[in-house]
């Protein structure tokens, strides 16, 4: 798993790669909370490049999406591939953070 993160119109773009899953989802809860707690409260989740999501990974996005509500802030997932799609609509975290088909459209959602 891969993690870079850049900044659009004071919107963290957070870009993800590979897989997200026990064994990787320290890291990228970290680097979220990380993000948060450095003044990013509004965040776009690219999840494009994933190809595996696992129940860890949708934790991480869960409590990340928390943080940033209880700082005024909000956590919009885009890009998610059909599988990581159905992980993130099984699991019910769509009802937390919003999921949008790419960058943009999240970016559009969180700048109006």
């Amino acid at each position: 798993m891969d993690v870079t993160v850049s900044m659009r119109n004071k919107i963290a773009v957070v870009v993800v790669s590979g897989r997200v899953d026990a064994l990787t989802c320290k890291d990228f809860s970290a680097r979220l909370e990380h993000e948060i707690k450095a003044g990013n409260h509004y965040l776009v989740v690219d999840l494009h490049q994933v190809d595996f999501m696992s129940s860890a990974g949708v934790q991480a996005l869960l409590t990340a999406a928390r943080m940033a509500r209880e700082r005024a802030g909000e956590l919009c997932m885009a890009g998610a591939q059909p599988n990581v799609k159905r992980v993130i609509d099984l699991s019910g975290l769509d009802h937390f953070a919003h999921v949008y088909a790419d960058v943009h459209s999240a970016i559009d959602k969180l700048s109006s």
